[in-house]
This record gives structure tokens, C-alpha cells and sequence, in this order.
């Protein structure tokens, strides 16, 4: 052999750990996991995979996850848990307890593979993200980033929620809540700050200060919307004059995850078009779009389906793939 090449040889098996290396420092149960991390003193690094389908799952482990330059270094800080969400067989018989793994996905609105989530022994993120194209030493790096960054966010946003409990002047703090969720929807603690900016429907039932709208436009921006909140921006934007009830039917098109889901949407889509007062028709069009699709596809509802491709058509904004959509709808029998 080679010199070169035996040596070369050496070098990268020394950099990749081997598959009963990896499985030893992996756990694959949610709650023998956070045990451990509680015993320890570490957090959680838990990635939410499908192991024998997903590409880019499959990347992340062959570009840094199986790798000794991230697998040491990395289990310092954190006890390391694959939430495998296999299609064969075989891999589907090695999760523990695929029931709880998609709980624990619903819990945390993980809605693609690969999610990494970082978070402590008791289960509060504090960071998240997936593949990154970098070598196992630069997604370390950037892992002590997020670490540091979410943990900071998330002290703030205590720290913030301390204050409103001993403030006599409540709302001053959270008109700051509000300002800040509209600036930090993206960061750790954003659910923390959406509670408090709720509480100017409390603090204020009958919108003297005229916070009402600019709170439930940062709690739409931030993807943190509840029925509640519907329900006071039906109350406050009944017209969508700010375009409040469109933000909701958008964030409502996002989070789908069953067929109720998307029949609620469909339903919400109605009363939207009955308001007659469109914003942004490109986001509209699309919408009715979808609504069409769903209504034909899945919910078994043809003539609405055809109602709701005209109603797209008539909003416009569509491009190509959209109005060759509508058409089969609407002509299905069109050769």
C-alpha cells in the first residue's frame, strides 16, 4: 500500500467515531435523557431526526454528528438524544417510544427535519437549529453561541417578568414586553415575553392606551397567536383594517398539522373573504389557493373547491404552478 494513502487512511479513521461509539453517547428516550442531564448538571442537545428517509438528517450525522471532533467536545455541555422519526421497519423497531417522540414534537411545534433543539434538564429551550454546512468544530462554536446568546435571552425575559410582578407601575413594563416580542419573536424567552404583552388586555379592557392592535400584531409576527388572540383581533380589527385578521390566516396556513387543521382553516378562509377587505393579495391568492387544493384533495368537498379556485383568480397575485392548479380544478376532465 501506498505510504501516503495508509497514512491519510489512519488519519480519517481517526476523525470519524464508530457506529457503536456513536449509539453509546446517543440516547434515544426523551426522559432517560433529561435524567441523565439532571444527574449530570448538563442541558439537552436533542435532535428531532428521520434517520433512514431524510437527507439532509443523514447529512447532518455524516458531516458532523459522527464525528469525534464534535461527539467529545460537545458531551460536555450536553447529554446528546436522537428523536428518531424513521419510514422502514427495522429503524422504526429501535425507537423506544415513538408515541412520546411525537408528543414531545408537538410540544416544541417542530415541524421539520433535521431540528435541533437545545435545552435544559426540565425542558426549556433555549436554542435551536439543524444543518449548517460546517465542519464538527464550527458547529461546536456555534452551538457555545446559542447557548450563550438563548440563555441571556431567556434571563432577560425572567428578569423582565420579576419586575412586572413588583412594578406598581405594571404597564410601563409591558409596554416594554410588547416592544421587545415585536424586536426578539425569533429568540429564546419569546413565549415568556408573549405572556407578558398579554396582559395589556387586563391591564387595559377598553384600549385607552390603544395598544390593543400593535400587541396582537407582535404576537402574529412571532408565530405565538392563540384563539384567544383571534378573538380579540376580530374584536379590534373586525374589518381587517390593519390586516390583523389576515396575519391570523396566515399563521393559521403555517401551522397546519392535521385535517382538522386544515378544514379550520378552510373555515377561516370563509369568514376572511366575507370581510371583503384584502391586503396583501399575493398572501391572499395563495391562500384561496390552498383552500382550493384542500377542499379537492382532502377534504372531499369538489364544488367548494371550484368556489374557492374562482375566488383565487379573481384575487390574482398567482403564479404559474397556482394557475395551473386552479385550472385542473376547475376543468378536471381537460385532457
Amino acid at each position: 500500500m501506498n505510504k501516503l494513502l495508509a497514512v491519510g487512511l489512519l488519519l480519517a479513521g481517526a476523525t470519524t467515531a464508530t457506529a457503536q461509539e456513536q449509539a453509546s453517547v446517543w440516547y434515544a428516550d426523551f426522559d432517560l435523557a433529561a435524567a441523565a442531564a439532571q444527574e449530570q448538571g448538563k442541558d439537552l442537545l436533542v435532535d428531532f431526526t428521520g434517520s433512514d428517509w431524510c437527507g439532509w438528517c443523514i447529512k447532518l450525522d455524516e458531516q458532523v454528528f459522527d464525528h469525534e471532533a464534535f461527539l467529545k467536545p460537545a458531551q460536555e455541555k450536553f447529554i446528546l438524544l436522537k428523536l428518531d422519526f424513521p419510514n422502514g421497519e427495522e429503524a422504526i423497531a429501535a425507537v423506544p417510544n415513538p408515541k412520546r417522540n411525537e408528543e414531545l414534537q408537538g410540544k416544541y411545534k417542530v415541524g421539520g427535519f433535521p431540528t435541533v433543539l437545545l435545552m435544559t434538564a426540565t425542558g426549556e429551550v433555549f436554542g435551536q437549529t439543524g444543518y449548517e454546512d460546517m465542519t464538527p468544530e464550527e458547529y461546536v462554536a456555534n452551538l457555545a453561541k446559542l447557548s450563550s446568546e438563548g440563555k441571556a435571552a431567556i434571563k432577560a425575559v425572567k428578569e423582565l417578568v420579576a419586575q412586572y410582578q413588583t412594578a406598581e407601575d405594571k404597564l410601563s413594563i409591558v409596554k416594554l414586553a410588547i416592544d421587545q416580542l415585536g424586536k426578539n419573536a425569533d429568540k429564546p424567552g419569546a413565549e415568556q415575553l408573549a405572556d407578558l404583552a398579554r396582559k395589556i388586555f387586563t391591564l387595559d379592557p377598553e384600549n385607552k392606551h390603544m395598544l390593543a392592535v400593535s400587541t396582537l400584531q407582535a404576537l402574529v409576527d412571532a408565530g405565538l397567536t392563540t384563539k384567544s388572540d383571534f378573538a380579540l383581533a376580530q374584536k379590534y380589527d373586525a374589518k381587517n383594517e390593519n390586516g390583523l385578521i389576515e396575519g391570523f390566516l396566515k399563521g393559521a396556513l403555517s401551522n397546519l398539522a392535521s385535517l382538522d387543521d386544515v378544514a379550520a382553516f378552510v373555515a377561516m378562509a370563509e369568514d376572511f373573504y366575507a370581510l371583503g377587505n384584502i391586503k396583501d393579495k399575493e398572501f391572499v391568492g395563495a391562500a384561496f389557493t390552498n383552500a382550493a387544493y384542500f377542499c379537492n384533495q382532502h377534504l372531499d368537498r369538489l364544488e367548494d373547491a371550484k368556489t374557492w379556485a374562482k375566488r383565487a383568480k379573481e384575487v390574482g397575485g398567482l403564479d404559474e404552478d397556482m394557475l395551473k392548479l386552479l385550472d385542473s380544478i376547475l376543468t378536471p376532465d381537460a385532457s
